[in-house]
């Protein structure tokens, strides 16, 4: 019997598998021979010379590595020097593996191409033990959890914890008067219009000593006027506390501060709160509208 394309009969079905076999064989011998290379023999080719002897120079000018050479010396700890570089051997999987010892200038472009461009920014566990299947050196740990620490796409990606968590603590109250202030706009005073509607509230942290300005508008130059007129009595503070209302953070109010040597401290969106001198909006109103309103009062009568 005959097959198209498979031409199969009793008497040559073992011939054309042994010859197949042989093929299969002789090719497996030669791509043995011609791909597999060992490291002594990449280590005596000629294009490698080179570049052994400079890696050789590296690790005998290298200070880390003085301590390995003399273990290696009197054959302790696993270091061995062998074809002029220093190795450490060591038992990985149950198998003893030669792994080279990577002088301090290598280390970073090593770091750099297990981590980022093979190994596609793996963990510092994951990263260590790649590494380690090949090469060593004495702060090899150490090297890897800061290099981890300070990579910027792993710090990006990396899951939050309960490490993260940030203590509640309690803020530095400070006791000298006249070192801190918490600084708030208050208006309009009235519902007509006036010339002065507006005003600037000051509330020392210390002492709770309040004053207030009186301003025409709530602009960053009203505003900082208002400060230089307050603090040219009582000197200028190290710490001021406001709002982030754009009077506060604008530019000129920056520059205003820095050039005072004062350092501005704004309160977190949405929480009025932080801003101490909102307490005594009631009172400082109060204190205005009442002779106003008394008046008023009494006329009516």
């Amino acid at each position: 019997m005959q097959r198209t394309d498979d031409t199969v009969t009793d008497g040559n079905t073992t011939d054309h598998i042994n010859d197949d076999a042989h093929d299969a064989l002789t090719l497996g011998q030669v791509s043995d021979k011609s791909d597999v290379l060992s490291l002594d023999d990449s280590l005596s080719t000629t294009d490698s010379v080179n570049k052994t002897s400079e890696l050789r120079k590296e690790q005998l000018v290298d200070e880390t590595l003085t301590g390995a050479f003399d273990l290696a010396r009197h054959n302790k700890g696993g270091c061995l020097i062998k074809n002029g570089l220093l190795f450490h051997r060591a038992k990985i999987f149950d198998n003893t593996v030669e792994r080279l010892v990577v002088p301090k200038g290598s280390r970073k472009s090593l770091l750099e191409l297990v981590h980022e461009k093979l190994g596609c920014h793996l963990a510092r566990k994951k990263t260590k033990e790649r590494i380690g299947l090949s090469f060593m050196w004495p702060t090899m740990n150490k090297d890897v959890i800061d290099f981890f620490r300070t990579c910027a796409l792993c710090q990006k990606r990396a899951p939050i914890t309960y490490l993260d968590r940030v203590p509640i603590e309690g803020g530095v109250v400070s006791t000298e008067p006249v070192f801190h202030f918490y600084v708030d706009a208050l208006g309009p005073l009235f519902n007509y219009k006036a010339e002065y509607n507006y005003c600037i509230v000051f509330l020392d942290h210390a002492s709770r000593f309040p004053h207030a300005v009186t301003v025409r508008n709530l602009t960053a130059k009203s505003c900082c006027d208002a400060m230089l007129s307050f603090w040219q009595f009582t000197g200028f503070p190290t710490k001021v506390t406001t709002d982030n209302a754009t009077n506060f953070v604008g530019e000129l109010t920056r520059e205003f501060v820095k050039s005072v040597s004062c350092s501005p401290i704004w309160c977190t969106r949405k929480h009025p709160e932080a801003n101490r001198a909102r307490q005594l909006y009631k009172n400082i109103s109060m204190l205005f509208l009442f002779p106003v309103t008394r008046d008023l009062l009494f006329t009516n009568i």
